[in-house]
């Protein structure tokens, strides 16, 4: 997807790297659960609460820190956008919380 503004490309691009679809309301969580990529998708969470759309949170997840879990489980459990978690690849220890706390919840046919 080409911009006709070279900087607007880079900043999708940014965003991108990060896990975020803005354009489809997405926030893309393959990480291990830990302090750095929780900030991450927490910040997300709260940059899509300014429109009252649904987000889509897409979790691939060997699982990690629960403390960090619970903070964002906290985050998606209190959002005010309606939020479909969708389960793909390995779901494991913290991330099958995770998986359980959206306002609806799915899982592809491999997910293990």
């Amino acid at each position: 997807m080409k911009h006709k503004e070279n900087g607007e490309f880079k900043y999708i691009e940014v965003l991108m790297e990060y896990g975020l679809d803005v354009k489809n309301r997405a926030i893309y969580f393959n990480e291990e659960v830990d302090q750095d990529t929780v900030k991450m998708a927490i910040k997300s969470i709260a940059h899509f609460e300014s429109e009252e759309a649904p987000v889509t949170f897409i979790l691939n997840s060997p699982g990690g820190n629960m403390d960090q879990m619970f903070a964002l489980y906290d985050a998606i459990t209190t959002a005010k956008n309606k939020i479909t978690v969708v389960g793909t690849g390995c779901i494991a220890s913290a991330a099958v919380l995770l998986l359980c706390c959206g306002d609806t919840r799915y899982v592809t046919e491999n997910t293990w």
